[in-house]
C-alpha cells in the first residue's frame, strides 16, 4: 500500500512506523527538515519538506497512485484542506485528524462529506471514551471504541433475584440490539445461543446500546448502583469531551478549572456538570472540595506535568482511580510506577485509530474475552460476498457468533434481523474459539 502522511509529529511519526513495518510504502511530509532527518535516520520513510495543502506537494509526494493519505499536522484547517486536495488528486482513502468539536462533529456542516474526507479522527474524543470504560471495567472498552460510545459492554453477575436467573436467552424478550457475548459458569465459558439458560451466578458479557443499557442490565442484575463520583481536574477540549461522555444518571461529575472566563464557558456547555473555578490539585481546596470522596480523579488540563503531580497526589490520598491524560507520554511508565491508574495519550489513541482505519487485513482482532474462549473481531464484507443485501434474519449465522455493530461509512449501530450486509461494511462480532472460520466464510 502506498501512503502519504502530513504531519512529523508524535501521530505522524507513530503512524508511519507501524505502516512502514508492516511493509507500506510511505511518504512523510512536514515544513520541518530537521525533524524529517531525525524520523528517518530510525524509521524506512521516504521525507518530503513540503506544505501539505499544496497540490504540488501531494501530486510530488505521489498523492494521484496513493492508496492512503493521512493529515496529522498541528492544524485543523491545514488538515481538512490537504485531505480534501489529496482526494480530488486520485488518493483512494483519506483521513484527517481534527481537534475542534465543530469540524467533528459537523456542527453547521458535515465537513467529512462536503470534503470528501473518508474519517475524521478527533484525538480529545476517542480519550473521553477511553475514560469511562476504564472507570466501570478496564477490560471491556474494545467494542465501544469501535462504536463511538454508542454501545456499552460490561461484565457482571447474574444476581439470584435477575429476572433472567433460571431462563433461556429467548424466553427474556430483550430489546432486539441487546446481546450476551460469553457465560462463564463453573471456569467454563461459552458463546450463548437463543436457547442458552441462564443461571445466578453466571459472569456473562452483557453489550447493550448505551441508551438502553441500564435497562437491560436491570435483567440480570437488578441491585442498584451507588452513582459514582468523578472529579475532572482542568478544562482542556478532553476534559468538555469527557464531561459529554459521563452525562449518565450513573456518574455524579465535579469539573475544576482555574481559569473564571474558561470555567464560566464549560459550564454553560455541561449543565449537568458541577464546575467550580479553582484547582483541584491545591491542597486546601482539594481538602475544603472533599475531593478524596471520589471513585475516580481524571488529570486532563492542558499541561502535562501539572496532569502527573495532580493525578499522584490525588493516588496518595487514597482516590481508587487516578488517570493522568498526557499529550506528550515520555513518562507514563514511570506515571504508572508511582501508582495512578492510567496514563491515557490522546495522541496515541489517534495513531491507533488512524491504523484500525487504514488497515488492510479484512479479518483482525480486537479483543479477546472470556480466558480466550472467545474474541472480538473486526471484518470487512468482501466486494464479492454472496451474502449481500439479504436480511440477517434470513441467514444462518455461524454457531458461537453474535454481530454486535456494523459501520458503513461513517455511521455505526446495532445490527437488527431488518439489516442486509453490503460490500465494505465492516462488522464486529463475537466469536468462539475456534470458529473464526465460520465468520470469515460469511463475509467472504
Amino acid at each position: 500500500m502506498n501512503v502519504i502522511i502530513a504531519g512529523a509529529g508524535e501521530v505522524g511519526e507513530q503512524t508511519a512506523l507501524v505502516l512502514t513495518q508492516e511493509g507500506h510504502n510511505t511518504t512523510l511530509i512536514d515544513l520541518d527538515d530537521e525533524v524529517l532527518q531525525g524520523i528517518q535516520d530510525g524509521i524506512d520513510v521516504r521525507t518530503l519538506v513540503g506544505n501539505a495543502a499544496s497540490a504540488e506537494v501531494l501530486i510530488s509526494a505521489g498523492a494521484r497512485q496513493a492508496d492512503l493519505f493521512v493529515a496529522a499536522t498541528d492544524l485543523d484547517e491545514i488538515n481538512l484542506f490537504s485531505a480534501s486536495i489529496a482526494k480530488g488528486l486520485g488518493t483512494n482513502q483519506v483521513i484527517a485528524r481534527v481537534h475542534h468539536s465543530a469540524y467533528f462533529t459537523g456542527q453547521g456542516l458535515d465537513y467529512a462529506d462536503h470534503l470528501h474526507i473518508d474519517h475524521l479522527v478527533c484525538p480529545e474524543y476517542l480519550a473521553s471514551l477511553e475514560i469511562p470504560a476504564q472507570i466501570r471495567d478496564p477490560g471491556v472498552h474494545a467494542i465501544e471504541h469501535f462504536a463511538r460510545g454508542e454501545i456499552e459492554m460490561e461484565h457482571l453477575v447474574v444476581t439470584a433475584s435477575a429476572a433472567a436467573a433460571g431462563h433461556a436467552l429467548n424466553e427474556l424478550q430483550l430489546p432486539s440490539p441487546a446481546r450476551v457475548g460469553t457465560v462463564q459458569r463453573n471456569g467454563v465459558a461459552i458463546v450463548p445461543q437463543a436457547d442458552t439458560k441462564i443461571l445466578a451466578g453466571d459472569r456473562i458479557t452483557l453489550i447493550a446500546p448505551t441508551a438502553q443499557f441500564d435497562a437491560v442490565r436491570q435483567v440480570f442484575h437488578p441491585i442498584a448502583r451507588t452513582r459514582r463520583k468523578v472529579v475532572i481536574s482542568g478544562g482542556s477540549a478532553t476534559s468538555v469531551w469527557l464531561g459529554r461522555a459521563l452525562r449518565s444518571r450513573r456518574f455524579s461529575v465535579r469539573l475544576f478549572e482555574p481559569d473564571r472566563a474558561r470555567a464560566e464557558e464549560i459550564s454553560e456547555k455541561l449543565p449537568h456538570v458541577t464546575v467550580l473555578n479553582a484547582d483541584a490539585s491545591e491542597p486546601t481546596v482539594f481538602e475544603e472540595e472533599e475531593v478524596a470522596t471520589a471513585d475516580a480523579l481524571v488529570a486532563a488540563s492542558p499541561d502535562d506535568e501539572h496532569n502527573i503531580l495532580t493525578a499522584v497526589y490525588a493516588h496518595t490520598r487514597q482516590i481508587p482511580q487516578t488517570f493522568a491524560v498526557l499529550h506528550h507520554p515520555t513518562y507514563a511508565d514511570m506515571v504508572l510506577e508511582m501508582g495512578v491508574t492510567a496514563v491515557i495519550s490522546p495522541r496515541q489513541l489517534a495513531s491507533r485509530e488512524i491504523h484500525r482505519l487504514a488497515a488492510t487485513q479484512p479479518f483482525h482482532t480486537l479483543a479477546t474475552l472470556a480466558g480466550g474462549e472467545a474474541h472480538v473481531y473486526q471484518t470487512r464484507v468482501g466486494p464479492n460476498c454472496p451474502k449481500v443485501y439479504v436480511p440477517l434474519a434470513q441467514l444462518k449465522l455461524p454457531d458461537r457468533c453474535i454481530l454486535v455493530a456494523l459501520q458503513r461509512g461513517e455511521e455505526i449501530h446495532f445490527p437488527t434481523p431488518e439489516d442486509r450486509l453490503q460490500p465494505n461494511d465492516t462488522v464486529v462480532a463475537i466469536v468462539g474459539k475456534g470458529q473464526e472460520h465460520a465468520l470469515r466464510d460469511l463475509v467472504a
